[in-house]
Order: C-alpha cells, then sequence, then structure tokens
C-alpha cells in the first residue's frame, strides 16, 4: 500500500505560514515542508507527532522507517529506554539550578575519557555555539584575526560561519557585515597544495583553520588520503589552531568521533548531534591552554541537568560493546545493497560516506571531492531523478531529507529486515528515477 495522504500535513502548513516565517522554525527543514526540491514538486509529510525506535509517524497516521533521524542526533533510537528513563530520574529530583550539578563533571568526564582531543570541555546547547567559541577562543589564544573555512562546510547559522564563496551566499549574506566576511577566507575541500600555497604568504594572519572532517553537510564527502594529517602538519608549523566540526560525526563514526576512529587529532572540536541521541545539548572540547584562554563563554541553560542526563545515558550505551559494530553492519549493507541497485539498474549515482552516516548523490561522477564538483553545471540535471527517487521511497516508507546528496543516518534501533526492505525499495525507486530522461541528454 502506498503512501499518499498528507491532509492533516498540509493543513498545519497553512497555519504554520500565518505565524511562522517559511512556515519553520528552522530553514534546515525546509526540504520537507516547502513542497518543491530543486524547483520539482514533491508530496511527502510535513508534521510528524509520534517516533519510536527506528521508526516515526507522521499527522496523518503515516509510518516510516527513518533514516533522517533528527538530522542526525538520534544514534540509538528515537525514545531509547535507558536515556529516557535517565531523564525522568533527573526530572523528579530537579529542573535546572543556575549552579553546577554532579552528573555534568560525570559527563565531561567521559567525553575527556573518549574524545582523544579533549583535554578541557565546556558544556553547551547547540553546534552553533560550540563552533563558534571555537573560533573565537582560536582568535584569543593567537591574537590573530582570519579564519580559513571550506567551500560547502556548515559550522552553524552565526555571522561568521553562515556565508560562503558559493551560489546560496546571495542568501546566506544578508545581515551579515562586510567585516566579518574580510575575516573569512573560504577555500576548496581537498585541495591540499593551495592551502600550503595561501599560508606561505599569509599564514602568520590565520587564527584557526575549521572543517568537518567528513562533509556530512554536502554529500557526505570523504577527505581525501592524506588531506587532514596535511592539515595537521601545516597548522602546527604556522602555529595555527585545527579545529574539527565534529557536530555530525562526533558520537556518529564513533566512540570520540573522526579523530577517534581515523586518528588525526585536531587541537579544538566541537559536538552537538548524536552526543544527547535527540536532547538539545553540544560540547566543546580541546586542549588545556587553549580552552582556559581568556575568552567569555556563558549561557543559562548551558550543563542543563535533563540534556547532561540525557547525554551521560548516552554515551553509556555507546561504551557497550557492540553497539557501533550492529550500526556499522546495518549501515554498509544498506551501503552495498544501493550500490548494487545502482549497479543493476544503470542510473548514474554514487554513494559515499561511512556506515553510520552515508549520502546518494545522482551524478554522473564516480566521486565527488568538493562542493564545486557535487554542483557542476553537468550534476544539476540530475536533480529531477533525486526528487523521484525520494518521492518513491516515500511513497513506501522509507524517510529521508530529500534533497540530493543529502546524508542518511543509521541509528542501534534499525534491523537487518528494514535494511533488506529500504534496499528492496530503493531498487525500484532506482528504476523508476532512471525512466526520467534529464535536459542534458
Amino acid at each position: 500500500m502506498e503512501i499518499s495522504n498528507f491532509k492533516r500535513s498540509e493543513q498545519l502548513l497553512e497555519r504554520a505560514l500565518k505565524v511562522t516565517p517559511y512556515g519553520v522554525h528552522s530553514m534546515a527543514r525546509s526540504t520537507l515542508t516547502s513542497g518543491k526540491v530543486s524547483g520539482f514538486p514533491i508530496q511527502c509529510p510535513k508534521f510528524f507527532n509520534k517516533a519510536k525506535g527506528s521508526r516515526v509517524f507522521d499527522v496523518d497516521g503515516n509510518q516510516y522507517t527513518d533514516n533522517l533521524l533528527g538530522l542526525g542526533p538520534i544514534i540509538l533510537g528515537h525514545c531509547h529506554p535507558g536515556v529516557n528513563e535517565f531523564v525522568k530520574e533527573q526530572i523528579e529530583k530537579a529542573d535546572m539550578f543556575g549552579a553546577n550539578s554532579e552528573i555534568e563533571v560525570e559527563l565531561s568526564e567521559k567525553i575527556v575519557k573518549n574524545v582523544p582531543c579533549a583535554e578541557k570541555v565546556i558544556l553547551l546547547n547547540t553546534g552553533t555555539q560550540a563552533n563558534t567559541m571555537a573560533v573565537r577562543m582560536a582568535k584569543s589564544y593567537t591574537g590573530r584575526e582570519k579564519v580559513i573555512r571550506f567551500e560547502g562546510h556548515y559550522h552553524g547559522y552565526w555571522d561568521w560561519s553562515l556565508f560562503d564563496r558559493v551560489p546560496v551566499g546571495k542568501w546566506r549574506y544578508a545581515g551579515i557585515s562586510k567585516k566579518v566576511v574580510e575575516e573569512n577566507i573560504i577555500l576548496p575541500w581537498n585541495d591540499l597544495d593551495l592551502v600550503e600555497r595561501f599560508l606561505k604568504d599569509y599564514g602568520n594572519e590565520i587564527a584557526a583553520i575549521i572543517c568537518e572532517p567528513i562533509v556530512f553537510n554536502c554529500n557526505a564527502i570523504m577527505p581525501e588520503p592524506g588531506f587532514l594529517e596535511g592539515l595537521r602538519k601545516i597548522t602546527k608549523d604556522y602555529g595555527i589552531v585545527l579545529i574539527f566540526d565534529e557536530v555530525v560525526t562526533g558520537f556518529r563514526v564513533s566512540l570520540g568521533g573522526f579523530q577517534s576512529k581515523f586518528g588525526v587529532i585536531p587541537d579544538l572540536a566541537a559536538f552537538g548531534k548524536a552526543i544527547g541521541n535527540g536532547y538539545p545539548i553540544a560540547a566543546l572540547a580541546g586542549k588545556k591552554e587553549i580552552m582556559e584562554t581568556r575568552s567569555y563563554y556563558g549561557g543559562t541553560f548551558n550543563s542543563h541537568p535533563f540534556c547532561v542526563a540525557a547525554s551521560l545515558a548516552t554515551i553509556t550505551e555507546l561504551e557497550k560493546p557492540g553497539v557501533y559494530k550492529y550500526i556499522y553492519d546495518i549501515g554498509e549493507t544498506i551501503i552495498k545493497g544501493l550500490r548494487d541497485a545502482i549497479e543493476d539498474t544503470g542510473i548514474e549515482a554514487i554513494v559515499q560516506g561511512v556506515g553510520s552516516c552515508f549520502a546518494i548523490t545522482f551524478t554522473e561522477l564516480k566521486k565527488i571531492k568538493n562542493y564545486q564538483e557535487a554542483h557542476m553545471p553537468s550534476v544539476i540535471p540530475h536533480d529531477i531523478r533525486a526528487v523521484v527517487f525520494y518521492q518513491e521511497m516515500i511513497k513506501r516508507g522509507i524517510l529521508n531529507n530529500v534533497a540530493n546528496g543529502f546524508r542518511w543516518c543509521i541509528c542501534a534501533a534499525h534491523t537487518k529486515e528494514e535494511a533488506s526492505k529500504t534496499i528492496e525499495i530503493a531498487e525500484e525507486a532506482f528504476k523508476k528515477a532512471k525512466k526520467v530522461i534529464l535536459s542534458s541528454q
């Protein structure tokens, strides 16, 4: 039976548009609520009211296997009993203090134990906060003003991090001062030679280099061999603070993040999303001498006891033997199945990423190494196939962000049966998408 009823979602959207800009409280949700993707119409659920394990339910009563997972935070599964029970215990004790609590010390100790770069840690509310605090500390520590970022990497919505040197920048420059723009240097990803050439002339002006170690905000682009190792070396050579934005990778790629699994250790790292299995919490971790630089941080809701309890319970679950292996086994099964289906159907598409988080990109390229390759003119016609593909997935009860190249997430609650069903449905969806004749052909 195909899902086709979104009547209640549409009614709620009409109400939301009257009281909320664009009908959403985060523009990251707009791909589901806009009704169009890359200019093409799509029918999809816009409002939800229940989630459990690997499943979500929309307001029209439709059920989906969830590969969106809150855009990444859900690593154990929705409403995980161990997490929720520990939060309930905390709720019965107190709401908040405006002062310190015992469990925030316990959580900080766990993060320091598991994250290689973490000598000290600050508990915050959002990944945007954590990245912004990291950059401010780097500037304070080095006494320099400029920061190197990379095209297509997303570090939150503060002024310094939002704009980019790509077409979407026309939107993202709005309201941002010219001085802030001038302090940021935006370079292509995976081009170490270019970074080295730039630093030869301007290295003594750079406070920090910040990057997503895996670009999960853009087609799940992996770092080329030696690229991050090269960044680590040259930042040390020039006294530049290396910051990893592990808001997506942290506690999703492994216990301790990308740096723990792949062995490149930054000076500072920002964490969010999977650190709390759906509760709003983030963290900044790093070297003692940088973390204790004179740079003010605050926040009434920082280290909120409910969220700290959720994170403490989440990490405790993730420390159990076999949890990550199971997540990766499910994810790698789906990745292999998707690649086999792509080959069998003959559609132009690739899958990039790792077992816990990956992306399908409809493209003629065999690999995407940077933002420009992901959005070159020859790739754009394939967007219509992505829309058809995700429409077919939604009809058959598989939920994901519908944008071409957006990440799929896997959690510990996904089952082998769901993996098999996802592959089966995806193959049929690829067949439908393949029938679409591209305008460039």
